[in-house]
């Protein structure tokens, strides 16, 4: 079993074993190829433990997980002449029939002139300071919850 229910078996990512795809291995995380990439050079920076959502990942592996892909990212510019990277965060989104494969992954997606992926905001009007403001508030008060339950 895995650290939140799901066994290996019914999950592609937990028990991962395409040697070909893998660009880096360690003892809590890898990194592969993605099958259905957005560009060439998608990489996925994978925890080898199964966890949903970021916010479930214990400290020490966010911040691995985060640092390997700082690296990764390098790289991944480095080896496809990419004008630019895009990282995106699968984090708890099977819900809602975004995420294929409901485990948490970092995607290091390498971006290109004209590549026809674009990643369109559907910004809101200026929220002025109020709205902005009581927004704030209610984040810093779940902040102060979250430290209470620490």
């Amino acid at each position: 079993m895995t650290s939140e229910g799901q066994s290996e078996n019914s999950c592609p990512l937990c028990d991962f074993d395409d040697r070909n795809v893998i660009i880096a291995d360690d003892d809590y995380v890898f990194a592969i190829i993605s099958e259905n990439p957005i560009n060439p050079y998608h990489v996925l920076v994978v925890p080898k433990e199964h966890y949903e959502s970021f916010n479930r990942l214990p400290d020490f592996l966010a911040s691995h997980l985060f640092l390997l892909a700082k690296r990764l990212s390098a790289a991944v510019r480095q080896a496809s002449q990419a004008h630019a990277i895009t990282h995106l965060s699968d984090d708890g989104v099977s819900w809602g029939g975004f995420d294929l494969v409901p485990h948490y992954k970092l995607h290091i997606i390498p971006r290109f002139k004209g590549d026809g992926t674009p990643i369109v905001w559907h910004r809101q009007s200026n929220l002025g300071s109020l709205a902005r403001t009581q927004f704030a508030d209610a984040v810093r008060s779940a902040l102060q919850r979250q430290a209470r339950k620490e």
